[in-house]
């Protein structure tokens, strides 16, 4: 009887420290659900973040390759226009080498051709000033990208842990559910036993 009574209370003492063990690793595991669910908002607001820088660096992508267009356009017009010009100054010093009308419309051309070779230097500047433009804003955008990908990726992994925990939490809820009823049972078996 007194062996039985000893058995029943040292199971009640092997209930007990599994009962605080259970309940001590459930709480370590609602916190670090709690850091999880945390993390994964800080990451959900920085992807918003990277998403709205991207699609600002793809729109900022677009006009720059509008203007580069823009820019490329206004370059040919001018060679164009440069070329005619320096075709129509050789033809008039071929024709009128003596003329003094002729000189003044010479120098009246040169002019013009001057004009037009510093506005083509500035419109070719102004074109690799655009490409250099475009060239950082792609490999901005190739950085974001890559960026909204790896927190995809670690958001996705979050995600999984946070499912592996949730489901730790409801399996160790079960088993201390199980304990506290083998407990009932204990402490009811030792009260029969110490009143018999």
């Amino acid at each position: 009887m007194e062996k039985q009574l000893n058995n029943e209370k040292q199971a009640k003492v092997d209930l007990d420290h599994k009962h605080r063990a259970v309940t001590s690793r459930l709480d370590k595991i609602a916190k670090e659900l709690e850091e999880e669910v945390s993390s994964r908002k800080n990451l959900e607001s920085t992807l918003r973040q990277l998403e709205r820088e991207k699609a600002l660096l793809q729109h900022k992508s677009l006009e720059s390759n509008r203007k580069a267009e823009g820019e490329a356009d206004r370059k040919r017009c001018l060679e164009n226009e440069v070329n005619g010009l320096r075709d129509h100054l050789d033809d008039m010093k071929r024709r009128n080498q003596n003329s003094h009308i002729s000189n003044e419309k010479n120098i009246h051309l040169q002019k013009q051709l001057d004009e037009a070779n510093t506005l083509l230097r500035a419109e070719s500047e102004a074109a690799a000033r655009l490409r250099k433009t475009q060239a950082d804003s792609s490999k901005q955008l190739q950085q974001l990208e890559a960026n909204v990908r790896e927190l995809q990726d670690k958001s996705c992994m979050l995600e999984r842990s946070k499912l592996s925990l949730e489901k730790e939490c409801i399996s160790l809820q079960a088993a201390l559910e199980t304990e506290r009823r083998e407990h009932c049972q204990g402490s009811e078996t030792i009260s029969d036993l110490m009143g018999g």
